[in-house]
């Protein structure tokens, strides 16, 4: 009958197979990751040769989570700037980058940037941001939420009011009005005459 032939298969220096099968399936590989395999057949009597070496690398997959993730900047009543580093394990190229406001995603960029900046928020509340790497395989994990917060509209300083004058010899009437696009509110106004407090109201006018 003669001498059964087996074969043995190495990735690296490792048996990974040995058997009388011509095929099998190496799992347990990393994502766009090369590998050389060598095979060789053996018998009772004797090893042979090994092969010469195939090099194979494996497909892209889903990428891992992104490294630390940072609250940039003031805070904004309206907006949040973030920034992060890349993944630690990209399994693949990198496309770009989906950020994820409160579990909705409401950015995509591409791998040239690091840093976003969530807008058009609500004042005073605080959401969770998360960053999801993405390859050609498809969006890989989230990061771990982070907190970020807006400012409360009564942190922001009044912005100068609107000031008219008109009077005669003896006495000016000086009114005024809220600038546009004030933010926080206003608790009272002070009128200053040649370095003096001459009025401190919540009237928008004086004589």
């Amino acid at each position: 009958t003669g001498n059964r032939v087996s074969y043995q298969l190495f990735q690296g220096c490792t048996c990974v197979y040995e058997g009388s099968k011509t095929s099998t399936t190496v799992k347990n590989l990393k994502p766009f990751t090369s590998y050389v395999f060598r095979i060789r057949a053996t018998n009772s009597s004797d090893e042979g040769p090994y092969s010469g070496p195939a090099l194979i690398t494996t497909n892209e997959g889903v990428p891992g989570p992104p490294g630390e993730v940072h609250n940039e900047g003031k805070p904004q009543h309206n907006s949040i700037k973030i920034s992060w580093t890349p993944p630690l394990n990209p399994n693949g190229t990198l496309t770009g980058y989906n950020i994820y406001s409160d579990g909705k995603r409401v950015g995509v960029i591409g791998i040239d940037k690091l840093s976003y900046t969530v807008k058009d928020l609500p004042h005073s509340t605080s959401i969770p941001i998360q960053i999801a790497p993405v390859t050609a395989a498809g969006e890989g994990e989230k990061s771990v939420p982070i907190m970020c917060s807006t400012l409360n509209l009564s942190d922001y300083p009044p912005k100068k009011p609107i000031l008219s004058t008109s009077g005669g010899a003896n006495e000016i009437n000086v009114s005024w009005i809220d600038p546009p696009k004030q933010l926080g509110p206003i608790d009272h106004y002070e009128l200053v005459m040649n370095g003096e407090v001459i009025y401190s109201g919540k009237e928008q006018g004086t004589e």
